[in-house]
């Protein structure tokens, strides 16, 4: 399941909430707390920053004249009053080879002679 930042950060607040309280919970149990509320509160920065990247490459993408249009036009309601949901990234695939162009990757080829785990090729296994 995919979190946003903002349900993250609640979450760390739960945490922080719970290792904050010395009367109802142990203090081995409140350090776990805090651990954990700093490893999720890192996620989120994770999370935003991921978020930000994809929200620049989309705009160098389409252009400054092209971002300002489409703010505007998600600013506009619908003549019935009613707003449609909007997709705001694509597919799972779609994401990935987007961030492989931008990171310059080569696509990867499947078969023999191809690097696996540990820095071993297929022929190394066999």
């Amino acid at each position: 399941m995919v979190l946003t930042t903002e349900q993250r950060l609640r979450i760390a607040s739960v945490y922080d909430k719970a290792a904050a309280d010395k009367m109802g919970i142990p203090p081995q149990q409140r350090a776990a707390f805090a651990r954990k509320a700093n490893w999720i509160r890192m996620l989120a920065r994770i999370r935003a920053k991921k978020d930000a990247a994809i929200a620049t490459a989309a705009s160098k993408e389409t252009g400054p004249q092209e971002a300002r249009r489409e703010a505007a036009s998600e600013k506009q309601a619908p003549s019935n009053g009613a707003q449609a949901p909007k997709a705001r990234f694509g597919t799972l695939a779609e994401q990935l080879e987007k961030a492989r162009a931008a990171a310059g990757a080569r696509p990867q080829k499947n078969g023999p002679g191809t690097w696996g785990p540990r820095g071993t090729t297929s022929r190394d296994t066999c």
